[in-house]
C-alpha cells in the first residue's frame, strides 16, 4: 500500500470499529432488561439441589421469552449499524483506488451480481437501499447467514433463534454449574448477572453468564462488520472491473500481537486475482481485510504495536492498556522498516530488538515479550504457564539471525490449514534444529556488449554515388500492432484517437460508441466492425465484464491469444462431440469447441464457490452457431453457441468412476449441489465422468448445457435423489445405506414439503412434469424466478 492508501485504511479501521461497539450497545438497554428478568427467575428456585433442577427445566420457555426481544433488539441494531456505515465503506473504496492513479472510479448503487433477491422482509419492513440490502443477504458470522442467526422458528414449542438458543446455553451452564457445586440460589444469581452499575446498566463482568453473553455479541458484531464490509467493497471492485484491470490484491493484517496464526503468514501476500486470496473475515473476531494495489507502487512504512510491562512515553505511546493471551499490556506504536514490510517481517524486528544491546533493558524486553505473546504467550517457568511462547520466540530469533527469510521462519512455526476449520495453528513439537539456508550464488555481471566496428570509409567517386542512385537497399517497415478495438472502452477509444492522431473529440460524442469505433477504424487502416457486430460484441462483453471479458477477435485464422497457447499444449486431456481440452505447460486447461454464454456466466458465478474450474480467459472465434431438435433430448440447449476457447483451472481429485460412493461422499454432492443450485445454476449434465473427488468433497467439471435460470436449478434440485431421471447424478448414489444418512433424510423431508406447495398452483405442478435441460422459452411459463431462489432455500434448509 502506498501512504494515502495506508492513511484510508487506518482511518476506516477505526470507523469500522465505531460501528461494532455502536452495534452492541444500541441494544444494551434491552439486553439489560433480559438478563435482569433472568437473574429474577433464577433467584426464584428453591435452595434444593434436586428441586432447583426440575424447577430450571420448566423455567426455560420464560428465559426464551425474555432473550427474545433482545434477540429482535440485537439484529436491529446491526443492521442499523451496517447501514450507516455501507456510504462510508463505499467511498473508502473509492478513494483507495484512486490513491493508486487508477481509472475514475464509480461508485456502485446496484446489488451484488447474482445475488439472492427477495430478502427485505427477512429484514423486517424496512426500506433498504439495494447494494445494502443485497450485502445484508450475504453478510454471515462463521458461514451462519445474518439473517438465520436472528431469525425466529415460531413453528417450535418454545419460538427460538440461533442466537437466543447460544444465549440459552451459556446461562443454562451457569445455572447447572452452580446446581452440580451445591450453590445457594443467590449465589447462582449472582453468576447470571451483577446489579447495575449508576447508568442502570449491568455490569458484564467476564465471569458471570452476561459478560460471556457480551463477549459473544461483540464477536458476532465484529465479523458481521467485516463481512459486510467485504460485501460492499467487492460490489465497488465489480462496478469498476476496467479500473483494475493490471492491479493486484494484498492481504493486510493488523500489526500487533493479536494476529493469529491464520492470518499471520498471509499478511503482504499479493495475488493477481481475488479469488486467489481466501475470505475476510477468515474467522470470528477476524480484522483482516483485502485492498486493491499498484503492483508498481512502493510500498509505505507501516506501523506497528509492541507491548510492554511497564508504561512507554514518548510519541505513539497508548494511555490504556490491551488484553492479550488473557494478560493486560501497555502498549506503542512504532514504525516498521523496510517499506511495505509483512507481519513477518514485524516479528523479525521485534526478534532483533530483543538482542540489541543497544536499546535499554526495558525496550529489549518489551520487544522479547511482544513476540513471545504472539507464539502463544511469555509463560514463566515454574509458575503453572506454557512456556511454548518463549521457545518458539527464540527458535524464531535464532532462525532469522542465521539468515532465514521471515516469512519462511514464520510458516515453519504454524500448521497447515485443517481440513474442516482452513485454519492454521502453532505447532506444539517443531523441528528445533536451525540450518542457515544456503547463500545464493551472486549472479555474474553481465558482459558489456562488443564494440561495433566502424565501416570502412569507401572512396567517394562518381561511379560509388551512381550505384547508390541505382540501388536503394528496401528498408523493412514494422506495422504496429493495436489492441482491438472491440476490447476498448469509450474512453480508452477518445484517449487514442486526441493523443496519438491528434483527433479532438467534442463532450457531446464521447457516448457514441459507433461513431468512435469507426473513426479510430479509419485511422489505423482497418475494417470498421459495423453496428449488428460492435453490438453483438458489446453484448457478450458487458455480460461477462465483472469476472472475465470475452474478446471476440476479428481474426479467425487461428493466430489468437488462446489459439497460439492451445496448439502449444500437446497433452490432450479428452476429446466430446463439441470440443477438445489440453492442459497447458502452466497447468490450466483449454476447452476448444462450442462455448456458450450460459456455460461462461455458470462458470463465474461459481468461481468462489470451490465446487467448480475457476474460469480464467474467454474467446469467441465465430458469429452465433444456431441450434436445433427436439426440447426433449436438449439439443436446444445448444442454441447461442459460439465456436471458441475457455481457460480455466485444472479440477483437483479424481473421477466419480473409480472412487468408493460412500455416504460422506454422497453427501458431499447433495452439499455441492446446494451451493450450485442457490446461484441459480443448472448443470444439466451430472454423470460421473462430470463429477470430480478430492479428499471426499465433490467438484462439477464441464457446464456445456449448464443453464442459468433458478427454475432450471429447482427442476434439477428436486432430483437429487431420484433414480428414474437418468443422468441426474441421484442413481449414483442410491445405495441401502443411504437411508442412514441424517443429510439425505432431512432433503427428502424437505423436498415432499417443497413439492407439495408446487402442486398448488398449475404452474408450479407444470414445473414438477418438466425434466432437466428444458428450453429458456418454456421456463418462462413456469414460476417466478424468484419464487423458485426461495423454494431452493427451503428445500436445501439444514444441508
Amino acid at each position: 500500500m502506498n501512504q494515502k492508501q495506508l492513511s484510508l485504511f487506518i482511518r476506516h479501521a477505526f470507523s469500522l470499529t465505531n460501528a461494532e461497539k455502536a452495534a452492541v450497545k444500541g441494544a444494551d438497554p434491552v439486553f439489560a432488561n433480559a438478563m435482569t428478568q433472568i437473574r429474577r427467575l433464577v433467584e426464584g428456585l428453591p435452595e434444593e439441589a434436586l428441586l432447583q433442577d426440575k424447577a430450571w427445566k420448566r423455567l426455560r420457555p420464560q428465559v426464551m421469552q425474555a432473550l427474545q426481544p433482545y434477540n429482535d433488539s440485537f439484529r436491529e441494531s446491526i443492521i442499523d449499524s451496517l447501514e450507516g456505515i455501507s456510504k462510508e465503506v463505499e467511498e473508502n473504496v473509492v478513494k483507495s483506488l484512486e490513491a493508486i492513479k487508477a481509472p475514475a472510479p464509480i461508485g456502485t448503487s446496484g446489488p451484488i451480481r447474482n445475488a439472492p433477491t427477495g430478502q427485505l422482509q427477512a429484514f423486517g419492513n424496512r426500506i433498504l437501499a439495494e447494494n445494502v440490502q443485497s450485502a445484508l443477504s450475504k453478510t454471515s458470522i462463521a458461514n451462519v447467514k445474518l439473517e438465520k442467526l436472528f431469525r425466529v422458528n415460531p413453528e417450535l414449542d418454545t419460538p427460538t433463534s440461533l442466537w437466543m438458543k447460544q444465549n440459552f446455553q451459556t446461562i443454562d451452564r451457569t445455572v447447572r454449574t452452580g446446581i452440580l457445586q451445591g450453590a445457594s440460589t443467590e449465589s447462582t444469581a449472582k453468576s447470571i448477572s451483577k446489579e447495575m452499575d449508576k447508568r442502570g446498566l449491568l455490569r458484564a463482568t467476564k465471569d458471570t453468564a452476561t459478560g460471556k453473553i457480551k463477549g459473544q455479541a461483540n464477536t458476532v458484531a465484529r465479523t458481521a462488520i467485516q463481512s459486510f464490509n467485504r460485501q460492499i467493497t467487492e460490489q465497488v471492485w465489480d462496478a469498476n472491473a476496467d479500473a483494475l484491470e493490471g492491479l493486484v490484491y494484498e492481504w493486510t493484517a493488523a500489526l500487533d500481537s493479536r494476529v493469529c496464526p491464520t492470518c499471520g503468514p498471509l499478511d503482504g501476500q499479493k495475488k493477481p486475482e481475488r479469488g486467489d486470496l481466501p475470505e475476510t473475515p477468515i474467522h470470528p473476531n477476524c480484522r483482516c481485510n483485502v485492498v486493491v494495489v499498484d503492483p508498481d507502487e512502493d510500498d509505505d512504512v507501516r506501523t506497528a504495536i509492541q507491548l510492554s510491562e511497564t508504561k512507554p512515553t514518548g510519541k505513539g505511546s497508548y494511555a490504556s492498556k490491551v488484553r492479550v493471551n488473557g494478560k493486560l499490556f501497555y502498549r506503542k506504536a512504532v514504525e516498521i522498516k523496510p517499506k511495505g514490510a509483512t507481519y513477518a517481517d514485524y516479528l523479525a524486528d521485534m526478534a532483533k530488538k530483543s538482542k540489541d544491546k543497544s536499546l535499554s533493558p526495558a525496550d529489549q524486553k518489551s520487544a522479547g515479550v511482544t513476540l513471545a505473546e504472539y507464539f502463544g504467550g511469555a509463560g514463566k517457568v515454574g509458575q503453572g504457564e506454557s512456556t511454548l511462547g518463549v521457545e518458539r520466540a527464540d527458535w524464531f530469533t535464532q532462525a532469522v539471525k542465521k539468515g532465514f527469510p521471515p516469512d519462511d521462519a514464520l510458516k515453519r512455526l504454524v500448521t497447515d490449514p485443517d481440513r474442516v476449520t482452513k485454519l492454521r495453528s502453532f505447532k506444539t513439537e517443531w523441528d528445533r534444529g536451525i540450518d542457515p539456508p544456503k547463500p545464493k550464488a551472486p549472479k555474474p555481471k553481465p558482459k558489456p556488449p562488443a564494440p561495433k566496428p566502424k565501416p570502412a570509409i569507401a572512396a567517394k567517386t562518381t561511379a560509388d554515388a551512381a550505384a547508390k542512385a541505382k540501388v536503394k537497399p528496401e528498408t523493412e517497415t514494422k506495422v504496429e500492432k493495436f489492441t482491438p478495438i472491440e476490447k476498448l472502452t469509450n474512453e480508452q477509444m477518445v484517449s487514442e484517437l486526441e493523443k496519438k492522431w491528434d483527433i479532438p473529440v467534442p463532450r457531446g460524442l464521447r457516448d457514441e460508441r459507433q461513431l468512435l469505433a469507426d473513426q479510430l477504424a479509419d485511422m489505423r487502416g482497418e475494417e470498421r466492425l459495423g453496428s449488428a457486430r460492435l453490438a453483438e460484441i458489446d453484448d457478450l462483453i458487458k455480460k461477462n465484464k465483472s469476472f472475465v471479458p470475452v474478446s471476440k477477435p476479428r481474426d479467425v485464422s487461428g493466430n489468437t491469444r488462446l489459439s497460439r497457447e492451445f496448439n502449444k499444449s500437446e497433452s490432450v486431456l479428452g476429446k466430446g462431440v463439441y470440443g477438445e481440452a489440453r492442459l497447458t505447460s502452466k497447468g490450466d486447461v483449454i476447452k476448444s469447441g462450442a462455448i456458450g454464454q450460459d456455460e461462461v456466466e455458470a462458470m463465474q458465478r461459481l468461481e468462489r464457490s470451490g465446487i467448480s474450474p475457476v474460469l480464467k480467459d474467454a474467446e469467441a472465434h465465430t458469429d452465433l452457431v444456431l441450434g436445433g431438435g427436439r426440447e426433449a433430448d436438449g439439443a436446444s440447449a445448444f442454441i447461442g453457441k459460439y465456436d471458441g476457447m475457455l481457460k480455466m483451472s485444472r479440477a483437483k481429485g479424481v473421477s466419480m468412476e473409480t472412487v468408493e460412493r460412500t455416504n460422506e461422499v454422497s453427501e458431499s454432492f447433495l452439499r455441492s449441489s446446494k451451493k450450485m443450485h442457490l446461484q441459480g445454476v443448472a448443470h444439466n449434465d451430472r454423470h460421473m465422468g462430470n463429477l470430480f473427488v478430492d479428499q471426499k468433497k465433490v467438484s462439477f467439471l464441464d457446464f456445456g448445457l449448464a443453464q442459468t435460470d433458478s427454475r432450471a436449478a429447482l427442476i434439477e434440485a428436486l432430483g437429487n435423489d431420484d433414480p428414474a431421471l437418468d443422468r441426474q447424478g441421484g442413481d449414483l448414489f442410491l445405495t441401502n445405506e443411504l437411508d442412514k444418512s441424517s443429510v439425505w433424510k432431512i432433503f427428502r423431508r424437505n423436498k415432499a414439503a417443497v413439492v407439495s406447495k408446487l402442486r398448488t398452483s398449475n404452474k408450479g405442478s407444470k414445473l414438477l412434469r418438466k425434466g432437466i435441460r428444458t428450453s429458456g422459452e418454456t421456463l418462462e411459463e413456469l414460476i417466478s424466478e424468484n419464487d423458485a431462489q426461495a423454494l431452493l432455500g427451503e428445500l436445501y434448509e439444514g444441508i
